[in-house]
């Protein structure tokens, strides 16, 4: 898994721009995970910092999304599935005070190798305004082969839990885990709440589960749970038809039974109610 490191800050103005030392190269006809994790700063509170990536031509799919603080109390989240489009139109930011950025996502890439780049810019052109990504930001690759995702958009009506269908993992027994799910989500009506928890074998050690749910683009909900089928937080509001990206993690310490480790979602409230899962929203699994 290449993992990269900034060696010294970079700045970026209103138009996108490569953010110079977080980048990769990426082979044609590959699958990739990435994740950035973005330490930064704007001129002044009024600017937003706005974050996507570039690659090569021809893509077969992308997906990215994540969590952009706007300020030492403020988080906002987007979700997107083009080049240099920011996951959110940010229209504040942090200022001089630091803030920390998360961006992560699936290239599907098409025949075409190349260079996967992060990219910034700065949302207040007058007067100019400036982005600055601090040394020590992080950025890492990992083939898709290693892990899972959806291959078509997922849908449940209604509020009973189903699988999320691909967000699957086969457990072994007596084997401890870390998993983590990035859902690119959208709900039927803003008045409709995402709910999300996991299921596995019978007789599980133990479970503990939570996460970043948001329920629009400038408000997240956060959540804990330590049993199967059990919303991480009992959501009564969603982001309508506009994309975000939340994120379930957690450790499983599994028991004396093999199986399958599943991602599950419900929606807050009966039919018509109903919570979309996004193609390319995926699924990590480590031993511990």
């Amino acid at each position: 898994m290449p993992l990269i490191r900034l060696a010294s800050d970079v700045t970026v103005g209103e138009a996108f721009a490569d953010i110079t030392g977080l980048s990769f190269a990426v082979a044609a006809s590959t699958n990739y995970y990435f994740r950035f994790v973005t330490h930064f700063i704007t001129d002044a509170t009024t600017t937003g910092a706005r974050f996507g990536v570039n690659g090569p031509a021809s893509p077969t799919a992308l997906r990215v999304g994540g969590f952009l603080g706007s300020g030492t109390g403020a988080m906002s989240s987007g979700s997107q599935n083009a080049y240099d489009t920011a996951i959110l139109a940010t229209t504040t930011g942090p200022g001089t005070t630091p803030t920390l950025g998360v961006i992560e996502g699936i290239l599907r890439n098409g025949s075409n190798a190349g260079t996967l780049v992060l990219r910034g810019q700065a949302e207040n052109v007058t007067p100019d305004g400036t982005v600055t990504v601090q040394a020590g930001s992080t950025g890492l690759l990992q083939p898709v082969s290693a892990v899972t995702r959806v291959t078509a958009d997922r849908t449940v009506t209604g509020t009973a839990f189903a699988d999320v269908t691909d967000l699957t993992f086969a457990v072994s027994a007596s084997t401890n885990y870390y998993f983590r799910f990035v859902v690119h989500y959208t709900t039927n009506a803003t008045t409709t709440g995402a709910r999300f928890g996991i299921n596995g074998p019978a007789s599980q050690t133990a479970v503990r589960i939570g996460g970043l749910l948001p329920t629009g683009t400038a408000n997240s909900n956060f959540g804990s749970q330590n049993a199967y089928n059990t919303a991480i937080f009992a959501a009564t509001t969603g982001p309508g038809a506009t994309a975000v990206t939340g994120i379930i993690e957690g450790v499983f310490r599994n028991g004396t039974n093999s199986g399958t480790l599943a991602l599950r979602f419900a929606a807050e409230v009966v039919s018509p109610g109903s919570v979309t899962v996004l193609t390319d929203s995926f699924g990590v699994l480590a031993t511990i």
